[in-house]
């Protein structure tokens, strides 16, 4: 029997456009934007900046982010939780859409994916 998923209800939260807009300070090296080919994967290329009690308001899509470089110091509280130490190439992080996340320390340069909350179950319907 094949169930068929319902639609998630997405928690209330910024766009990708809107977090491009609130990210306007980070230095951006690329950007899908203009990339109709992208579909719902939107990804950014962002070199390494400083991160002082920076907020990230809840989202509307999953993020996923892969560095590029190593940062000797970065802290991330989300959902209650607290992460701190080295940043190392190669890491990922999955931020679930409607968290906010607070950032301290040099973020080192990485590409962030944004992800439509339906692109995992058309995924997981497709293989």
């Amino acid at each position: 029997m094949t169930r068929t998923p319902r639609r998630p209800a997405g928690p209330p939260g910024s766009t990708v456009s809107q977090v491009r807009t609130e990210l306007g300070g980070a230095p951006r090296l690329a950007s899908s934007s203009r990339w109709e080919w992208a579909g719902p994967l939107q990804a950014d290329e962002f070199g390494a900046y400083l991160a002082s009690g920076m907020t990230a308001l809840p989202r509307d899509h999953i993020v996923i982010t892969t560095t590029r470089e190593s940062s000797g110091y970065v802290r991330q509280s989300r959902g209650g939780k607290t992460l701190e130490g080295p940043s190392l190439t190669g890491e990922s992080i999955i931020i679930p859409s409607g968290e906010p996340t607070r950032w301290d320390g040099t973020l080192p340069g990485h590409l962030r994916m944004a992800l439509s909350l339906w692109t995992p179950i058309r995924a997981a319907e497709n293989i």
